[in-house]
């Protein structure tokens, strides 16, 4: 699937700087529990630091991820990629994948902010009545 080997190569480019950002000093000074998490942030900011349109049209024609949704699990979802238009490229390990990534940033949210709360059906604080909806109070 080598269509593209400009593409290929800004993609092994990136996740060289990916590799590099393992080992800096801006993530081995971040606590132990928190280094995965410093690491994929620091990776998702190398990616944006590029203008990442021309890769992602290319991407998308070629019916792969345009890596713009990947913000919990970058460097994973970008050697899947390149696992698809270079299946001779051996990518390094990923430390998060997608799931991992996703269910830390659940995890880490709900620690920050307290369990999500639904707006549906929340009882409401003493003192207060919910109003009925115009729209579907009858006109007559």
């Amino acid at each position: 699937m080598n269509e593209s080997p400009h593409l290929v190569k800004f993609l092994q480019d990136l996740e060289h700087q990916f590799c590099q950002a393992e080992a800096s000093e801006i993530c081995t000074a971040v606590h132990e529990q928190m280094r995965s998490s410093a690491k994929n942030l620091y990776k998702y900011l190398i990616l944006r630091s590029y203008d990442m349109r021309q890769a992602q049209q290319e991407l998308h024609h070629l019916g792969l991820s345009s890596l713009a949704a990947a913000e919990s699990h970058i460097h994973y979802q970008l050697s899947k990629v390149l696992g698809w238009l270079c299946p001779e490229y051996i990518s390094n390990p990923c430390s998060i994948d997608d799931f991992t990534g996703r269910k830390l940033i659940a995890d880490r949210t709900e620690m920050l902010f307290g369990p999500k709360k639904s707006t549906h059906g929340d009882p409401l604080p003493d003192g207060y009545h919910r109003r009925k909806s115009i729209w579907r109070s009858p006109i007559f």
